[in-house]
């Protein structure tokens, strides 16, 4: 009986797997877009919060099924490591690859090396918002599928090992600090991009003509 739920489980994320890389892709690619913030000079854009809430809710969408495959698979080899101990750790660790994506996939003037500051910039624009966030979404897609890998070994070796995280006692005060911790860490990495995106804005905000100017040349 163990061995069957064990490697049901595991058929059931690799079943699973091609439709969560599509939906991690899809919301990583959000996160290369930077609409407008809402100002006197353009009243129809968005405010400085509904842009928080949209990234946030980004972020969230992108880390649950990060977290829950890596948790499942981490925890079937690592089992000296505590649930709870393991959750904040990949809480740390995936939060601020987050911040990383939002920042280098909206560019400002300032992070566009001199040599790169051509006529069609928006061509180059296009096709360096792509690179970065094909970069970033290859690390957590290999993550993932290396992991899921590792753990499908380990289930045809030890199949009990599979099962640790079900057979460790939990606590419900600990679960429910580790929740208010995830969306503490997601709250404050999601001010930390935007407001860095405000104050240094992408090149769509600086505009064209500041890329090609004499300052940024």
């Amino acid at each position: 009986m163990v061995e069957l739920i064990s490697s049901s489980m595991v058929v059931i994320m690799w079943l699973l797997l091609p439709l969560v890389l599509i939906h991690l892709y899809s919301n990583v690619r959000l996160l290369g877009v930077y609409h407008d913030l809402r100002s006197q000079g353009h009243p129809e854009g968005e405010t400085f919060f509904i842009k928080c809430v949209y990234i946030f809710k980004c972020y969230n969408n992108i880390l649950i099924p990060t977290i829950l495959y890596s948790y499942i698979s981490v925890s079937s080899i690592l089992q000296n490591v505590s649930n709870s101990n393991l959750f904040k750790l990949l809480i740390f660790l995936s939060s601020p690859l987050l911040l990383a994506i939002r920042i280098c996939a909206n560019p400002s003037c300032y992070m566009i090396l001199p040599q790169f500051r051509c006529r069609k910039v928006n061509s180059f624009i296009f096709e360096y918002k792509k690179d970065i966030i094909s970069f970033f979404y290859g690390i957590i897609a290999t993550a993932i599928i290396l992991l899921l890998a590792l753990v499908s070994a380990q289930v045809s070796l030890n199949i009990n090992a599979f099962l640790y995280i079900k057979t460790e006692t939990t606590n419900t005060l600990s679960e429910i600090n580790n929740l208010f911790l995830y969306y503490i860490f997601l709250i404050i990495i999601t001010l930390i991009g935007e407001t860095i995106l405000y104050f240094i804005r992408p090149v769509k905000n600086n505009g064209i003509k500041n890329l090609e100017s004499k300052e940024y040349r």
